[in-house]
């Protein structure tokens, strides 16, 4: 029996068996441990009508992203600074738990619903030459163990 012969099989064989397993092994758990397609649609339509609610109280928006597919969920909106105020926010903060949004301890101005995360993060940056407040809502494996 030549060297590289396992059970009458030359060795690659079962190398490249091991590896199609392994492959097939490794895609199973990504699976299992990203939310699902419809979990990431139910979530985003959840977060499109708790922004909805929220954008009432107040905002120009001029910039909105949103996105779910395989695995999560996003969707962020930038509102020009000079329409944003102290009020609002409290106010927006005010709707999201309403809305039931748990606040995270740590950071007043981070919420979590159903294993989606939202934040309201003041001053970051501009967005084409105007001062913006970004509010996002996320939805992936990451949140779902923040927001447990």
């Amino acid at each position: 029996m030549p060297d590289n012969q396992i059970w009458g099989r030359p060795a690659k064989h079962y190398v490249v068996a091991l590896a199609v397993v392994l492959w097939l092994f490794i895609l199973i758990y990504a699976m299992i441990k990203n939310p699902s397609t419809t979990d990431a649609s139910v979530r985003m339509s959840m977060m499109k009508a708790d922004m909805a609610t929220m954008l009432a109280n107040g905002g120009a928006v001029v910039y909105r992203n949103e996105n779910a597919k395989f695995g999560g969920a996003l969707l962020s909106l930038l509102i020009r600074t000079d329409s944003w105020s102290q009020q609002l926010r409290d106010r927006d903060i005010k709707t999201l738990v309403d809305l039931g949004w748990q606040q995270i301890p740590t950071n007043p101005a981070s919420f979590c619903k159903k294993g989606v995360l939202a934040e309201i993060q003041e001053n970051v940056g501009d967005y084409k030459n105007t001062p913006t407040v970004l509010i996002s809502m996320r939805y992936n494996a990451t949140t779902t163990k923040t927001c447990k």
